[in-house]
């Protein structure tokens, strides 16, 4: 159950203080804050979930927040053991046609929100700047399971790997890699933590592959799946609409994988805004993955099944997912 402050200005330290002055009883407790991102993380009972959601912010009139629940999130994909076409999505979106307009520049900032990052690897030579671990509060990340230094490497990883079919689109920006998975588990509200570190820090865009599981939902008529995005949700929804408003007002651009379920993809909460980029998943026909979720919220398809990029330890995989088709 989280709280993050609307006010820039506004001090986490003093929000704490004041929510223990309205909620003095033990039951009521912190279990985590970031000053970074002015970030607070509160337990209560949950049979009064739903009471103190509709009652804290009268209760702590003296500043300006929202609450959400937690739960976790998930990446949005998975590793190939071996590749068919090493590079083939190069050639699908005519990077080297795109290298002729640019290649990105050193004053473009891409924020990697994601599990982790070999910074070492040779694809992030002399790139990576404000690295981020919203767990530790500190610059030092984590390997991961290989999907963040995957990512990075799609969107601006170095293209001296060209030829063995693995580049960045944009070799030339700025990466600020940001680690918001612990444990292979990712809570709403460490996403939302390097989410907004990355907009803090000026990042021009901000790429996010991760996102709420809703396996098995295709198996609804889409109708059905209609009324599901209409109607749930609305609590989270509203919380990724204020993180894009605040995105867009210091022109940061945020990029989501729009999911690997094959559902609509307006049912995922954090896809139903108009100022992001929801990146859906095609293949090496240009037809859409098996996997793909699509319509209403999908802004736009990019290559997601058997992608070749930077992997752990100096390495070099192919993984699917819409993961792969946002960066």
């Amino acid at each position: 159950y989280i709280q993050k402050l609307e006010d820039d200005n506004d001090n986490i330290d003093a929000l704490a203080q004041d929510f223990k002055k309205s909620y003095p009883d033990e039951k009521y407790s912190i279990i985590g804050f970031d000053r970074e991102v002015k970030l607070l993380v509160i337990q209560i009972p949950e049979d009064e979930k739903d009471h103190i959601r509709k009652t804290i912010n009268n209760n702590i009139p003296n500043h300006k927040f929202i609450v959400f629940d937690e739960e976790i999130y998930e990446l949005h994909g998975k590793m190939r053991t071996m590749s068919e076409n090493p590079g083939w999505h190069l050639n699908a979106i005519n990077l080297q046609d795109a290298w002729k307009i640019t290649k990105g520049s050193s004053d473009v900032k891409v924020a990697v929100v994601d599990d982790g990052i070999q910074s070492s690897h040779q694809m992030f030579k002399g790139r990576i700047i404000d690295a981020y671990n919203v767990f530790t509060q500190a610059n030092k990340l984590g390997l991961g399971e290989g999907h963040g230094t995957h990512t990075a490497g799609l969107a601006v990883g170095n293209a001296d790997s060209y030829n063995k079919g693995a580049s960045g689109v944009a070799p030339n920006c700025m990466l600020i890699p940001i680690q918001v998975f612990d444990n292979k588990q990712c809570p709403l509200s460490a996403l939302v933590a390097g989410v907004m570190y990355a907009i803090h820090h000026n990042a021009d865009v901000v790429n996010i592959s991760i996102g709420p599981s809703f396996s098995g939902l295709n198996q609804l008529p889409v109708q059905e799946q209609d009324q599901i995005a209409r109607q749930q949700f609305k609590n989270v929804e509203k919380l990724w609409s204020r993180v894009c408003s605040l995105a867009a007002k210091k022109n940061s651009i945020l990029v989501f994988a729009a999911g690997n379920d094959d559902i609509l993809s307006s049912i995922p909460p954090e896809n139903r805004n108009a100022s992001a980029i929801v990146v859906a998943a095609v293949d090496s026909k240009l037809y859409p993955t098996d996997f793909t979720n699509y319509g209403p919220c999908s802004d736009i398809s990019a290559p997601g099944k058997d992608i070749y990029s930077s992997f752990p330890r100096g390495d070099f995989q192919s993984c699917d997912g819409t993961s792969m088709a946002a960066p």
